[in-house]
């Protein structure tokens, strides 16, 4: 993992030789690492190909999982399930098995992924809001803030809870300060309607920290205000007119010149839109 030694593929290839030894005399935590190895697609032989070394990377952990009570295994065969990446196809059903496993451990991540599960109805489960919520919950009680913030906007919507703005605002408001990727740039938009002093600069500062963490929408809202085009999404509520909203991205474009990346005041959130947060 690099934290010894310096992180190169000469380094890799070393500790695939050992995790396979270790794996071969029935170590299985050497044989979990092995398999994040081929996942990775670091220190293996490439001649097969990345998918089929993901494949061998998954077939590991199910190895693992079957004899062993193995968070981390858990956890990344969801994943696996959940996107299908080192597998035949997608299923959210195996996903939700393993996430409902990692559950019997309390970690915070397993919690969230079934509450998204419930929310959504997906993994072969009926859509159950409460369900969602108290899943959320126990998310929330380890510090989850991706929980903190879907959990915040079911309480300003009242799904699943009964409807308390105060408690809502409250979840919505420390995903924000914690950098909750989705929070941000659900608060950036609602600061960017109306392009007036510091909250401009607000709104570019919490573009661009979502956009660092990989926020897709963040970077598409970034090249617009680039380009002073309008700023929109399908999720938040448009502003009322094109004028106001031509208004906020000219003031936005301008700004960018003035404020350096990852720059900007993220305090004093406002309330978002009650529609199902991302």
């Amino acid at each position: 993992e690099g934290r010894r030694v310096e992180k190169n593929e000469n380094n890799d290839l070393e500790a695939v030789f050992f995790l396979k030894e270790g794996a071969s005399r029935g170590h299985f935590l050497c044989k979990f690492l092995l398999g994040e190895m081929f996942y990775d697609n670091r220190g293996v032989a490439k001649t097969n190909g990345k998918y089929f070394n993901q494949f061998r990377g998954v077939k590991l952990w199910t190895e693992v999982v079957e004899k062993h009570v193995h968070v981390p295994a858990y956890l990344r065969l969801a994943e696996a399930w959940k996107t299908g990446v080192g597998v035949m196809k997608i299923d959210q059903a195996k996903a939700f098995e393993y996430y409902a496993k990692a559950t019997n451990a309390h970690v915070a991540g397993a919690y969230s992924e079934l509450a998204e599960m419930y929310e959504k109805g997906s993994g072969g489960m009926k859509k159950d809001e409460a369900k969602a919520a108290q899943q959320y919950q126990f998310s929330v009680e380890q510090g989850d803030d991706k929980a903190k913030y879907h959990l915040g906007n079911m309480y300003l919507d009242g799904r699943g809870v009964a409807k308390d703005k105060e408690k809502g605002q409250q979840l919505f408001n420390e995903a924000v300060s914690k950098g909750y990727s989705n929070a941000l740039y659900h608060q950036a938009i609602l600061f960017s309607r109306t392009a007036k002093g510091t909250d401009v600069f607000k709104a570019i500062g919490m573009l661009n920290r979502a956009a660092r963490q990989g926020h897709p929408k963040a970077k598409l809202q970034l090249e617009r205000i680039k380009s002073g085009e309008q700023i929109h999404d399908d999720e938040v509520k448009e502003l009322n007119t094109k004028k106001d909203n031509r208004r906020g991205a000219f003031k936005l474009k301008m700004a960018m010149g003035r404020v350096k990346e990852g720059e900007g005041r993220d305090q004093a959130a406002s309330p978002p839109p009650q529609t199902q947060g991302a």
